[in-house]
C-alpha cells in the first residue's frame, strides 16, 4: 500500500513536466490526505457488542469524512497554488474528485463481495453447507 502510494507521487511529479505547482501538489494533497484520515480516525467507534454490519458503518463513517476532508483540502490547495491558473487549478481538481470517487467506489464494492454480513458471501457460505 504504501509503494503505490508513494508511486502515484512519483508518477504526478514526472508528468508536472517543471512546473513547480504542478510539482507540489501531490505533496500538499498527500499531506492533506493524512490529516483527512486522522479526522476521519476520530469518527470511528461503536458501541459495546455492535454487530459487524454496525462495524462496517463506522468504518464507512471515517471513510466517508475523511474523503470529504480530502476535497474540500484539494479545493483549497488548487484554488491557493494555481491563482492566475484557476482553470487550469480546476481541471486539476476534477481529477482528484475522480480518482477519489473511483477509489471510494472500488472499496465498498470490493467490501461488499468479500465481507459475510452481505449476500454474495453469504450466498456462497450456504451453498457448501
Amino acid at each position: 500500500l504504501f509503494e503505490s502510494f508513494v508511486g502515484s507521487i512519483i508518477a504526478s511529479v514526472a508528468l508536472a513536466d517543471g512546473d513547480v505547482v504542478k510539482v507540489m501538489l501531490p505533496f500538499w494533497i498527500a499531506g492533506a490526505g493524512i490529516l483527512a484520515s486522522l479526522c476521519g480516525y476520530f469518527v470511528v467507534g461503536t458501541k459495546e457488542g455492535a454487530s459487524q454490519k454496525d462495524l462496517l458503518f463506522a468504518l464507512h463513517k471515517g471513510t466517508l469524512v475523511a474523503s470529504g476532508l480530502v476535497i474540500v483540502f484539494s479545493a483549497a490547495l488548487c484554488a491557493t497554488l494555481f491563482e492566475g491558473r484557476e482553470s487550469e487549478g480546476w481541471e486539476i481538481f476534477g481529477c482528484i474528485v475522480i480518482g477519489l470517487l473511483a477509489g471510494v467506489l472500488i472499496g465498498q464494492v470490493t467490501e461488499y463481495f468479500t465481507s459475510y454480513s452481505y449476500w454474495p458471501t453469504q450466498s456462497i457460505t450456504d451453498a457448501g453447507v
